[in-house]
């Protein structure tokens, strides 16, 4: 009688031999992880463009409080004008009165 003795394989031996359905699998797999990877970076890129425009709009609202207070600025000197431009007037119409009581 003869005796068989089988090795048992290695898995670098049974990844070698991998048969249809297995290798099937394996590449399945591997599309899937692929797949992952090319929507994490996309993901990466657009909260990098998100960032961008957040960065950009920071940047617009700043320049709009910068051009609200100049603005406020120009209207406080320009009311200030008006005042003094009503007392003038006024100071004016006190002469002008009193030329004509006169």
């Amino acid at each position: 009688d003869d005796f068989f003795f089988f090795k048992q394989k290695t898995a670098y031996e049974m990844q070698r031999g991998l048969v249809g359905s297995e290798m099937c699998i394996r590449d399945r797999l591997n599309t899937t992880v692929q797949q992952q990877m090319t929507l994490i970076n996309q993901l990466n890129n657009s909260a990098i463009q998100i960032n961008s425009t957040v960065d950009q709009q920071n940047l617009m609202i700043s320049q709009t409080n910068t051009t609200a207070t100049q603005l406020n600025t120009t209207v406080q000197s320009q009311t200030g004008l008006i005042k003094d431009l009503n007392t003038t007037v006024q100071e004016q119409q006190e002469v002008i009165n009193a030329q004509v009581d006169n």
